[in-house]
């Protein structure tokens, strides 16, 4: 069988996601980079190892057991998925003043979930990956991603309601939906699969 491989624009295609995802790991965007850099020296080293599929799948994996080994290596702290890094890449314009509050509300509901909640909604829902290279990105059964992410929205759709009760003059305002749209375009599509 021939050797399988990937050109370099198409790995350059996918550093936006693999960096989106690695400041999610490391909440810090130097540490961020610093894992993509990683990631990317492994990827070019290892090359000969890709055997075809989604590129991208194989470069989270990477991305993922590389931040595992190194906080195990290191005894670093627990670190924590900050979607407030994942949610600015995502958004391409600048968000509004009202806007603003929306993304905050959003932001704030997603730190309070649990660390495996987090990485499933965000692997599916802000970037997109089907349940079965979710599984495969975090070495789960598919039914157990399903489960999981099932679990993981009902927890956020409770957090969201939470929020919403404890500020109702902040929700009173007119402000835009432009923020929650995407959001929930994502949760949707994300249902979809």
């Amino acid at each position: 069988m021939g050797q399988v491989s990937f050109t370099d624009d198409e790995l350059i295609a996918c550093m936006g996601s693999v960096r989106n995802f690695a400041y999610s790991l490391t909440k810090c965007p130097a540490a961020g980079d610093d894992l993509v850099q990683e990631v990317m020296l492994r990827c070019v080293r290892k090359r000969h190892l890709f055997r075809g599929g989604n590129l991208e799948a194989w470069l989270f994996t990477m991305c993922r057991r590389l931040f595992y080994n190194s906080r195990r290596n290191a005894s670093a702290k627990a670190t924590h998925l900050d979607i407030a890094d994942v949610v600015s890449n995502a958004l391409a314009e600048p968000a509004m003043q009202e806007d603003h509050l929306e993304v905050k509300r959003l932001i704030d509901c997603f730190r309070s979930l649990g660390r495996r909640d987090q990485i499933l909604i965000a692997l599916v829902g802000i970037e997109g990956l089907p349940y079965a290279e979710v599984a495969q990105v975090l070495n789960l059964p598919i039914g157990t991603v399903r489960s999981g992410l099932s679990r993981a929205r009902a927890r956020l759709a409770s957090a969201l309601e939470a929020y919403d009760s404890a500020r109702p003059i902040e929700r009173a305002s007119s402000y835009s939906r432009t923020a929650e749209a995407c959001f929930q375009a994502a949760v949707n599509a994300s249902v979809a699969r």
